[in-house]
């Protein structure tokens, strides 16, 4: 195994900013009051339409049932904005690296199924990028202010 010790540090750098400045723009963009506000919604048209069925009022039920749905598509939709916006960076650096620098970061002896002859910088950049979050930022983000809802 031949690894490319200046193309790893290189995307190891780049997965680590790009993680680094993902984490703070999410926390200062974080919808959690939110997503809160909404579950409460949701919870309270749960229980009005139990409540509604179990007196048997199906028009109230249908109603309740409609109006706890929608909230959930809010809910759902607040999600998928929060998911857009902490994957955007990453995904743009990845396009650049894919497009301005396509090298081989790890060159493996054989042929590796799934992987090929070795491991590129898009695949390190994943790597890297997923471990700086797991073992720095999680232990961190309790510690760090800048890695938190602006509220917390």
């Amino acid at each position: 195994m031949v690894i490319n010790v200046k193309a790893a540090f290189f995307v190891s750098l780049l997965a680590v900013i790009v993680t680094t400045l993902v984490v703070i723009i999410s926390a200062r963009l974080s919808q959690q009051k939110r997503k809160d506000e909404i579950m409460s919604e949701i919870k309270k048209y749960n229980e009005l339409s139990r409540d509604a069925s179990e007196v048997g009022a199906k028009s109230m039920y249908a109603a309740f049932q409609k109006q706890g749905n929608e909230t959930l598509m809010n809910y759902f939709m607040t999600i998928y904005k929060e998911a857009v916006v902490e994957i955007a960076l990453h995904v743009l650096a990845l396009g650049i690296l894919q497009k301005y620098y396509p090298v081989t970061v790890i060159r493996f002896p054989i042929h590796v199924w799934g992987f090929g002859d070795g491991l590129g910088s898009v695949g390190w950049y994943v790597i890297s990028a997923f471990a700086f979050f797991f073992l720095v930022i999680k232990r961190l983000r309790p510690k760090i202010r800048f890695f938190r809802p602006y509220w917390v």
